[in-house]
């Protein structure tokens, strides 16, 4: 498996992500990043555009447009060459080998995002993403306070939710090789990240001593400090059981007993 990464201009005194690649260039396939001083839009729109008049540029579908069966792909196979495939399904392999058998027969590609930490199927998702895309000018304007508008950080100050932590999307860097012969690309949410050489080395290099969400963007470490998610602690089934669960979460309780597995107060 190689890695698609986001680039990031680094403050002054940090390394530049050229030479985070450098160190691990056998196993990144591509560098993404968004056109410059545009805001941050996933719209059809402009993959069209591009195949209008640079039709051999491959063009890809971006995660948050939630491509998650055959026929949302169907909808916009006509701009899009391939896919980033809806992360809410990135623990659902009989859905994903299904949406790869359409791809291939249809000459497209998969890639996936490894390290989401976003909360499973959110219900406030549209929104957030809505505030990403004008957020220039809404640093403009009088906002609201007392009020976070990314519904996640509302959810997680309550303790007794925390356990949506384990149900989200994210795979862990030991878990990677389990996607192989599914996607030959995994892509790593490092736009943003404080601290990108810790993503792109964990994932390079299959391994994570630490916290988990550590390695997650956007990361939740701050809500449930001074506890951490030791990645060291998991189970030795936590991939085979949770691939092949019904992803009815309100009626089980394996996350919860993993929680108080892996939740360590530091």
């Amino acid at each position: 498996m190689k890695f698609a990464v986001g680039y990031q201009l680094p403050e002054e005194g940090e390394e530049p992500l050229t030479a985070i690649v450098a160190d691990f260039r056998d196993r990144i396939a591509e560098v993404y990043f968004p056109w410059l001083d545009q805001p941050s839009g996933r719209s059809p729109m402009s993959a069209r555009t591009v195949k209008e008049h640079f039709p051999g540029v491959e063009v890809r579908a971006s995660i948050n447009l939630r491509l998650g069966t055959v026929k949302a792909l169907e909808y916009v196979a006509d701009v899009f060459d391939s896919f980033n495939v809806q992360r809410e399904h990135n623990r659902d392999l009989d859905r994903i080998r299904e949406i790869k058998a359409w791809a291939e027969a249809h000459g497209k590609r998969l890639q996936f995002l490894a390290n989401s930490g976003c909360l499973s199927f959110c219900s406030g998702q549209v929104f957030h993403d809505n505030l990403v895309a004008h957020e220039a000018e809404i640093a403009r304007t009088v906002n609201t306070t007392g009020w976070n508008p990314s519904q996640c950080w509302n959810y997680l100050a309550d303790r007794s939710h925390w356990v949506a932590l384990l149900q989200n999307t994210w795979i862990r860097p030991e878990d990677i090789p389990l996607h192989d012969g599914l996607f030959s690309v995994a892509k790593l949410a490092t736009r943003m990240h404080a601290n990108p050489r810790r993503v792109i080395r964990a994932y390079c290099e299959g391994r994570y001593r630490g916290n988990l969400l550590d390695l997650l963007e956007p990361s939740r470490s701050p809500l449930i400090a001074p506890h951490i998610i030791d990645n060291e602690r998991f189970p030795a089934d936590w991939f085979e059981r949770t691939t092949a669960c019904d992803k009815r979460c309100h009626a089980c309780g394996y996350c919860e007993g993993v929680l108080d597995q892996v939740l360590v107060a530091c």
